[in-house]
C-alpha cells in the first residue's frame, strides 16, 4: 500500500478519512497500524475516522475496542466521536451502553450538542420506553439546545411505538410553536402512533387527508397505516389500502407484504395468503429475514390446505 514514508499525523488522517469515506475499511485499518512503524501517535481525529468507519460497517465490538483504546492512551474523545459511538450502540440495540456514554460525557464535561441528543434519542427510541425518550428530549431543552425537526421526529417515533397519543399531540403543538414544519417522517409517526393506540379509523382518515392535500407520502407511511389495520384485524380495509397504494404507483416492500401475509395467516384466510404469495413472487423482491420466516409459515399453511401452486424455493428465492 505504502510507497513512501508519511511524515505527519495530518497526512495519515487525510488518507484514513478518504479510505473510510470510500468504504475501504480494511485499508484504513492497515494505514492506522502504520503509525507505530513511522513512530507517530494517532490523535483524536485519527480515532474518530476509524470508529466512524467501523460503526458504518456495523462492527460495533471493534468500534468499541478502538474507542476504549483511545481513552487508555489518554485521548479524550470529542463530541463527534461520542455521538458516533452512541449512534453505533443504538443501532446494535445496546441502549444501556449508549446511555452510559452519555453520562460519561457529562462527567467529563464533553460538549453536548443537538447531534449528541439526536443520536441518543434515536438509540433510546428503539427501547420501547417512551418516558425515557421524553425525558431525554426535555433534558436536551434543559441544557439549552433547541430541538430541530429530527429531534422532534425521533421523539415522535419513540412515543408512537407505544401509542402515546396524548403526549405526542402535546409535543406536536410545541413543535408548531417553535416554527418547525412537519415533514413526511412526522406524519408517518402520527399514523403509527394512532394505529398503535387502537385509533385505526383516525389513522385511516389522517392518511386520506394527507392524500387529498397532495402531501408526498412514501411506502413507510403506507406501512405505518397497514401496521395499525393488521393489528386490528380489519383485513378487508387493509387490503383496500394495499390496493390503493399500488393504484397510486407505490411499490410495496418486504414490510408491506409481511404485514399482510402474517395477518392473513392469523385469520386463516387462504385466498388472501395465496394472493400475497403470488404478488410477492411477481414483485421479484429479495425477502429479508423476517419475510423469509413468514413465507415459510405461509407455505406450511397452504401446503396443509393443498392450495399452493408455487415451489417454495421460487417464493423464497434462496
Amino acid at each position: 500500500m505504502r510507497r513512501y514514508r508519511i511524515s505527519n499525523v495530518s497526512s495519515y488522517n487525510i488518507m484514513i478519512k478518504n479510505l473510510v469515506k470510500d468504504s475501504e475499511l480494511t485499508k484504513s485499518l492497515k494505514v492506522f497500524h502504520m503509525f507505530e512503524t513511522d513512530q507517530l501517535s494517532p490523535d483524536v481525529g485519527t480515532y474518530h475516522y476509524i470508529v466512524s468507519g467501523l460503526c458504518k460497517a456495523n462492527k460495533t465490538k471493534m468500534a468499541a475496542m478502538y474507542f476504549e483504546g483511545m481513552k487508555k492512551l489518554g485521548l479524550l474523545p470529542d463530541t463527534m466521536t461520542y455521538s458516533t459511538m452512541i449512534d453505533c450502540y443504538g443501532r446494535a440495540g445496546k441502549v444501556n451502553r449508549a446511555l452510559q456514554l452519555f453520562e460519561e460525557m457529562k462527567r467529563k464535561n464533553v460538549r453536548l450538542d443537538t447531534r449528541v441528543f439526536n443520536s441518543l434519542l434515536r438509540a433510546v427510541g428503539t427501547s420501547y420506553k417512551p418516558s425515557l425518550v421524553y425525558n431525554i428530549f426535555r433534558e436536551m431543552q434543559y441544557f439549552g439546545h433547541v430541538p430541530d425537526i429530527w429531534s422532534y421526529n425521533l421523539l415522535f417515533y419513540g412515543l408512537a411505538r407505544r401509542g402515546r397519543r396524548k403526549r405526542l399531540r402535546k409535543v406536536y403543538r410545541e413543535m408548531k410553536r417553535d416554527g418547525l414544519k412537519p415533514d413526511i417522517y412526522t406524519y408517518t409517526a402520527i399514523i403509527l402512533c394512532l394505529g398503535n393506540a387502537g385509533r385505526t379509523k383516525s389513522a385511516y382518515n389522517f392518511m386520506q387527508g394527507l392524500l387529498r392535500k397532495g402531501v408526498e407520502v412514501n411506502v413507510k407511511t403506507w406501512n405505518a397505516l397497514l401496521r395499525g389495520l393488521t393489528k386490528e384485524d380489519v383485513i378487508e380495509v387493509a387490503f383496500s389500502v394495499y390496493n390503493d397504494m399500488k393504484a397510486r404507483g407505490f411499490k410495496p416492500d418486504n414490510t408491506t407484504y409481511s404485514l399482510l401475509l402474517e395477518n392473513s395467516i392469523a385469520l386463516r384466510d387462504a385466498k388472501k395468503v395465496y394472493r400475497i404469495q403470488r404478488d410477492f413472487r411477481d414483485s421479484r423482491l429479495e425477502p429479508d429475514a423476517p419475510m423469509q420466516k413468514i413465507l415459510q409459515r405461509s407455505i406450511r399453511y397452504m401446503s396443509k390446505d393443498r392450495r399452493t401452486p408455487f415451489d417454495p424455493q421460487v417464493l423464497l428465492k434462496s
